[in-house]
């Protein structure tokens, strides 16, 4: 669906795509996360407004995200409006399904108000976006004031969380998505190895990730490598 309502944009368009979603969906795509495994700074529900990267011209608005469904129907009934249902909202195979009618009724019950339920999600949301903010600064700034372009610059002390994220994102930058638990064995590799400095990890699609003294760098499956450091790299710090 997302595909295709996107697609609708003209090309050279700017379009705002507005949907329905509402704040139990947003609470539902928070626990899915959760489920599914996600890092700690994305685990938070749906936004307001979001740009896809992939398609710049498609603003996705929800501005119904701050109401309940309850609010909603209580709505449309003092106006003589019809409330609609999808008729599959109460088929088990889907997991969002499962979420909505079986896992948040029983978290509700043992918290012991559903009200309460809801606004302890909405700040473990909150708190994941302000993590979001700040390691994306301080991942920013590490990259800018490392030089870390061509090839990631390792820190001289600890391989921190911010560290971790920097080089997630440099990456990325390269045209590399890495799975959490291929980025989690390069992480662990720095950690547990930190005299080791010349060594290679595949990570999956023919890609490799490439240590040589205080530098990462990459080798595509197209054979495009990010980038062969200068020789004072090379040395142990």
């Amino acid at each position: 669906m997302y595909d295709l309502l996107e697609s609708l944009v003209p090309k050279g368009h700017r379009g705002i795509i507005a949907t329905a979603h509402h704040k139990n969906d947003s609470v539902e795509t928070l626990l899915l996360k959760l489920l599914r495994g996600v890092h700690i700074n994305n685990l938070r529900g749906m936004e307001v407004v979001s740009l896809p990267s992939d398609q710049p011209n498609a603003v996705w608005a929800r501005p119904l995200l701050k109401a309940t469904k309850d609010e909603i129907k209580h709505f449309l009934q003092s106006q003589a409006l019809q409330w609609r249902e999808d008729s599959s909202n109460t088929l088990s195979k889907y997991k969002r399904n499962r979420v909505r009618n079986e896992l948040i009724p029983l978290m509700a019950d043992i918290v012991g108000d559903k009200n309460l339920l809801e606004k302890r999600l909405e700040n473990l949301s909150r708190q994941s976006k302000d993590l979001s903010h700040e390691l994306d600064k301080q991942a920013q700034n590490y990259l800018h004031e490392s030089e870390s372009n061509d090839f990631f610059i390792l820190p001289k002390g600890t391989f921190s969380f911010v560290h971790k994220e920097a080089l997630y994102r440099w990456c990325r930058s390269k045209g590399i998505s890495l799975s959490y638990d291929n980025f989690e064995r390069i992480s662990s590799q720095l950690e547990d190895y930190p005299t080791s400095i010349q060594w290679t990890l595949q990570v999956g699609d023919g890609h490799d990730i490439m240590r040589r003294g205080s530098a990462i760098y990459v080798e595509r499956a197209d054979g495009k490598t990010f980038g062969e450091p200068h020789p004072r790299e090379l040395m142990a710090w």
